[in-house]
């Protein structure tokens, strides 16, 4: 388990597990949280997205983060933590998804911000085709064991060509017309304790498709934990579980140092230069380091072709102000 920043790229928690762990530990996910949140600066803690798979739709957690929650007293300035997390499609998330009429889906935003074009499933998709979300709060019952201000959304999508989506659970006992309407479609869901009203110029209908963009960004995880197969993870040395996690954090070590090292220093296609091409353009440059004359002077081949940039790197290295 780890707990990225997304705004700075960095690790700021992690968590070797044994093999037999659930998915599900709300423990392990809060005490994950908190060590993550601690690593936080004061001053940036006041506003908090805590995003997380399916794994982390359970009371425990959720309760959790709600219970951050504080509003601003004196000189203290409060906190304000929301969450965005995957929801089960269940019996219960089935059904409620068939009653939605039509006009409550609202499409959602493509690549450029903007409301895209729903999909049809009797249309072909073009390249602004996007699907639809709703939310399905006020039709689960259950969800008043769950914490308090709970927001359940839910997206469908086109399926690809050559699959076929799997039946809704619960669904088989609804009526014949609104399995009609539920066939076809792909589904996914999220929750969020997103409760801010809605300026003047907003609408409900962009604020659901604001949130459903929203939660879509967690799937740059993913990128975060490739990123880390890069650097170490996938090769986990030993078959001891405490050597293992030393190089788990080891790993975690080097995901900060090249996130720090490409906010502060890279400029260009290096800012955004995946581990890989750190590792072949800057960190292996084949350079020598002699001494003389009471210095040390670092050398690299003339025909190395991105010696400027690493000359670059140092350059705004040495610039920066000592730390406080």
């Amino acid at each position: 388990m780890a707990v990225i920043c997304d705004n700075t790229a960095e690790c700021l928690a992690e968590q070797l597990r044994p093999g037999n762990a659930g998915a599900n530990d709300a423990g392990d996910h809060i005490a994950m949280l908190a060590r993550a949140i601690a690593a936080v600066p004061a001053r940036w803690r006041r506003n908090l997205l805590i995003t997380a798979d399916g794994a982390g739709a359970t009371h425990q957690l959720l309760a959790w983060i709600e219970g951050l929650n504080r509003p601003a007293y004196g000189d203290d300035p409060g906190m304000r933590v929301e969450y965005s997390v995957g929801w089960p499609v269940d019996k219960h998330t089935g059904r409620a998804i068939a009653l939605p009429p039509a006009t409550a889906w609202t499409p959602m935003l493509a690549a450029d911000g903007l409301p895209g074009i729903p999909a049809r499933l009797e249309v072909e998709s073009g390249p602004d085709t996007v699907g639809e979300v709703a939310e399905i709060t006020h039709l689960l019952p259950h969800l008043h064991t769950w914490p308090p201000g709970i927001r359940v959304f839910v997206r469908r999508v086109k399926p690809l060509r050559d699959t076929t989506p799997k039946p809704l659970k619960g669904v088989e006992q609804l009526e014949l017309d609104l399995q009609t309407t539920a066939a076809g479609w792909r589904y996914e869901a999220f929750a969020t304790n997103h409760n801010l009203p809605p300026t003047p110029e907003e609408t409900p209908q962009q604020i659901t498709a604001w949130l459903d963009g929203r939660h879509r960004v967690h799937a740059r995880v993913e990128d975060h934990f490739k990123r880390g197969n890069t650097t170490g993870a996938r090769r986990l040395p030993s078959k001891k579980y405490t050597v293992n996690t030393a190089w788990y954090r080891i790993q975690a070590i080097a995901t900060d140092l090249i996130a720090w090292l490409k906010l502060l220093a890279c400029h260009g296609p290096l800012a955004r230069a995946e581990p890989a091409t750190l590792q072949f353009q800057i960190f292996h440059a084949p350079a020598s380091l002699t001494r003389g004359a009471r210095e040390r002077r670092l050398n690299f081949p003339p025909d190395w072709p991105w010696t400027t940039h690493i000359q670059t790197i140092f350059t705004r290295l040495f610039a920066l102000p000592t730390p406080a």
